[in-house]
């Protein structure tokens, strides 16, 4: 990638999704230099839903939880320093939650939206439609 050294722009899309089955996260790097932009799959990750039924934006909801905490991850892993991260997810209720108060929804919701607003920001968080979303296969069981 580039040869040893990197330079230039360099950001991490996490693309989060999730079903009444699994949830998912799939990272990329992308990369601007010299006016080239490159994308380049990074890893993907996905977990089985819990047997206690859960509804599906707890579900993207949790999904959303696992993409920052991958990204986090990732970033301590990869030797090169990321500039910005940018998750994409195609539940608008997840995106509503964050830009809520917290204070005013149930304890389930509100623990989990803490903590993506501690390790985000909320201009970080994206909305994309189902059929671009690139962590849609990793919930789907087609």
């Amino acid at each position: 990638m580039y040869g040893s050294k990197v330079a230039g722009n360099i950001q991490l899309p996490i693309f989060v999704d999730a079903s009444l089955d699994a949830y998912a996260a799939v990272a990329y790097l992308r990369v601007e230099r010299g006016g080239e932009i490159r994308c380049f799959f990074i890893a993907s990750k996905n977990r089985v839903a819990p047997l206690k039924p859960i509804s599906v934006p707890r579900m993207e909801l949790m999904a959303a939880i696992w993409g920052l905490r991958f990204s986090k991850f990732l970033e301590a892993e990869l030797s090169i320093r990321i500039e910005r991260r940018i998750f994409w997810t195609d539940a608008q209720g997840v995106l509503f939650w964050i830009k809520s108060d917290v204070r005013k929804f149930p304890q389930f919701v509100a623990l989990r939206v803490g903590e993506i607003l501690e390790g985000s920001e909320i201009v970080d968080w994206r909305w994309i439609p189902s059929e671009l979303n690139a962590a849609d296969e990793g919930t789907k069981w087609t």
